[in-house]
């Protein structure tokens, strides 16, 4: 949860950022409206791959998931007869 959190943050921080940025250097007259779209676009797809990299995290590992399962060997009796 915390790592979405932070992943939320760091979006829409870099959003602003580069949109005031953007916004400067086009009324300074550095940056072209064609200029400007790339950058907007380079932005949001940076965006969306670290949002979806959030996707392949792996969760934490819950107590009731460790318990130990009688369908994956844990019958060893038969083990120790033999």
């Amino acid at each position: 949860m915390r790592r979405a959190i932070n992943t939320i943050k760091v979006s829409i921080f870099t959003n602003i950022a580069a949109n005031i940025v953007g916004l400067i250097l086009a009324v300074v007259g550095v940056l072209t409206p064609a200029t400007a779209i790339v950058l907007h676009v380079s932005i949001f797809i940076f965006v969306v791959v670290n949002s979806a990299l959030v996707l392949n995290a792996n969760p934490r590992v819950r107590i009731e998931d460790t318990a130990p399962s009688t369908q994956a060997g844990g019958d060893t009796s038969r083990e120790e007869a033999a």
